[in-house]
């Protein structure tokens, strides 16, 4: 039940699944461009796995600096679902 839960949640994903944090209103393309509400990245961060094989979590400004990358908000958009 909870792989079945934790894929469905990947699914919203892959598709550009809107979400409301704290007020706002976010959405994340699969390969993590954001787009949102004014203030959404206070709210949100990236995890980055090192080559050193840790996980590191990262404010967008933080992950945009370390690993030189920008988010492109185009690039996080809504898709029709499957019918």
């Amino acid at each position: 039940m909870l792989h079945d839960f934790f894929n469905r949640q990947a699914d919203r994903v892959r598709r550009g699944d809107p979400r409301i944090v704290g007020g706002h209103h976010v959405c994340i393309s699969a390969d993590g461009h954001y787009r949102g509400s004014n203030g959404i990245e206070q709210h949100i961060g990236y995890v980055a796995l090192t080559k050193e094989g840790h996980q590191q979590a990262c404010s967008p400004a933080g992950f945009a600096a370390k690993f030189n990358w920008k988010n492109a908000p185009t690039k996080a958009r809504l898709l029709q679902a499957d019918k």
